[in-house]
């Protein structure tokens, strides 16, 4: 009886293991396309990670602003809006009982340093973020 409630024990612990390592590939894809979408002024594809009514925010001369998440995406495909490629590093992604997560990234070029702030949430199996912070400083 101990063998089986142990062997039983370890395959809970290894599913729900496995379930937070896909989250976080889910998570770290959407990351991914976003990152691609800005620098390669895609905006259909920044669109595709964004949940609708998303907000997004970033820093402009010590100033917080916002704007739409579907004018994000229109400056970025207008070339407004990134259009460098950029080293990215997902810092961390933290996740919340499969439906809430927060993720921190780095991405910097020559001239820029960003650091994002990303809150994400899981509807139907499916990752998005919910909201958008970006900090900007210049090199």
């Amino acid at each position: 009886m101990k063998k089986i409630m142990m062997m039983l024990a370890c395959s809970l612990i290894t599913m729900t293991s496995m379930a937070k390592t896909g989250d976080k590939g889910d998570i770290e894809k959407v990351i991914t396309t976003l990152m691609k979408g800005v620098d390669h002024q895609k905006g259909d594809e920044i669109l595709k990670t964004f949940r609708e009514n998303a907000t997004v925010q970033a820093t402009n001369q010590g100033k917080i602003i916002s704007v739409d998440y579907k004018q994000f995406a229109a400056m970025h495909a207008s070339k407004k809006f990134g259009g460098r490629d950029r080293s990215v590093e997902i810092v961390s992604v933290d996740i919340t009982d499969g439906i809430m997560a927060t993720a921190k990234v780095v991405a910097q070029d020559d001239k820029v340093h960003y650091v994002y702030y990303l809150n994400l949430s899981n509807t139907d199996g499916k990752w998005l973020i919910q909201s958008f912070l970006q900090h900007s400083k210049l090199k």
